[in-house]
C-alpha cells in the first residue's frame, strides 16, 4: 500500500476533488480504515522535510471536513478511521523521521556513476541490507542492472516479477520486464507487460508500438489503435506539438505499402524531421527501415 498512499495523498495535495472521487473507487476494494492509514504512513517514510510533514498534517485535519460533505453515509466509520490514524502518525512520527535515509546515501547518490557493473551491484545488496524499507525502489534499481548492463537477463525477470508480487501499480516496472521478455522473444509476454505499462502511463506507448514495429507485426500495430491514445508530445527544442500515436501509425501504414495513408496519418501527425528523429530513437528500429522512415517524412513534410 506505500505507493497507493503516497499516490493519493499527492493527489489530495494537488486537487482535493480529483482525491475525493478517487477515494470512493479505493474504499470499495479495500476498505476505509486502509486507504486513511495509507494515505499518512508512506509519507513519513519518504520525506524528512519537517514543514513538509506540517502541512501534510494541517490538510488530513481537514479531510475529516471533506468527507463528510462527500460521504456522509460513512461518517461514523470514516471519523474513527481518521482519528487511530493521526494518533498513529503522531506515535510514529519521530522513530520513522530516524530510519537512515536512502537519498542520504552516498552509495545510493554515486551508483549511476559508478561504471563497474560488479560493483553497482555489491552497493545495492549492501542498501537493501541497510534499507529494508526501500527494498521496492533499490530491487528495481537491481534488475536494472543486470538488464540494461547485459548481465543476466533471467535474473532481471526473476526480481521484475518479485517487485510486481508486491507493487503491481509502477509502469516502469512493467516496462523493463516487457524489454526483459521481448529481448528473450517471449513475445506474448512482452506484448502484455508493455500494454500493462502503457496503461499505467500512455507515454510509455510507443515502447510498446515499439515492438510490433521491430518484428514486424505492423498489422496488430494498427489493430491496438495507438493513434487514439492521445500521445501528445511537444519538443523542447523547437516547441511544436505533434501526436505519436498517428505517427507511429504512419510508419506501419508505410511499411505495409499503403503510402495513401501513410501520407495522411503523417501529416496529421503534426510532425517535424526533428521529432520523426526523437520517435525513431524510442522505437529503436533497425538502420534501413530507420532511413525509410526519414526518407519518406522529408518527401512528405517539405511542402507541409
Amino acid at each position: 500500500m506505500d505507493s497507493l498512499g503516497i499516490e493519493l495523498l499527492e493527489l489530495f495535495m494537488r486537487n482535493n476533488e480529483a482525491f475525493l472521487q478517487q477515494l470512493t473507487i479505493i474504499i470499495s476494494f479495500v476498505g476505509l480504515m486502509v486507504v486513511i492509514i495509507s494515505i499518512g504512513i508512506p509519507i513519513y517514510q519518504n520525506n524528512s522535510n519537517k514543514t513538509k510533514l506540517k502541512e501534510i498534517e494541517e490538510r488530513l485535519g481537514f479531510l475529516e471536513k471533506d468527507i463528510e460533505n462527500k460521504f456522509s453515509n460513512t461518517k461514523i466509520e470514516l471519523d474513527k478511521a481518521v482519528s487511530s490514524t493521526k494518533l498513529f502518525m503522531a506515535k510514529q512520527k519521530e522513530e520513522i523521521l530516524a530510519l537512515p535515509r536512502l537519498y542520504e546515501d552516498e552509495d545510493w547518490r554515486n551508483l549511476q556513476q559508478d561504471n563497474d557493473k560488479l560493483s553497482q551491484i555489491a552497493k545495492c545488496e549492501k542498501l537493501l541490507i541497510n534499507y529494508p524499507q526501500n527494498e521496492i525502489e533499490i530491487k528495481r534499481q537491481l534488475a536494472s542492472i543486470y538488464l540494461f548492463g547485459n548481465v543476466d537477463r533471467e535474473f532481471a525477470k526473476e526480481i521484475l516479477k518479485e517487485i510486481l508480487e508486491k507493487d503491481n501499480t509502477s509502469h516502469y516496472t512493467h516496462f523493463m520486464l516487457a524489454k526483459a521478455y521481448e529481448e528473450t522473444k517471449e513475445f506474448s509476454l512482452a506484448e502484455k507487460h508493455y500494454k500493462l505499462s502503457s496503461n499505467a502511463n500512455k507515454y510509455n506507448a510507443p515502447y510498446w508500438a515499439g515492438m510490433y514495429l521491430r518484428v514486424g507485426d505492423y498489422q496488430k500495430m494498427l489493430d491496438n489503435n495507438f493513434d487514439k491514445k492521445g500521445l501528445i508530445y511537444q519538443n523542447g527544442n523547437t516547441q511544436n506539438k505533434y501526436d505519436a500515436g498517428l505517427f507511429l501509425v504512419s510508419v506501419s501504414y508505410l511499411f505495409l505499402e499503403d503510402l495513401e495513408n501513410a501520407k495522411m496519418f503523417l501529416t496529421k501527425s503534426n510532425v517535424q524531421i526533428e521529432d520523426v528523429n526523437i520517435q525513431l530513437e524510442m522505437v529503436n528500429l533497425d538502420l534501413k527501415r530507420q532511413e525509410k522512415v526519414i526518407d519518406f517524412a522529408k518527401d512528405n513534410l517539405q511542402n507541409i
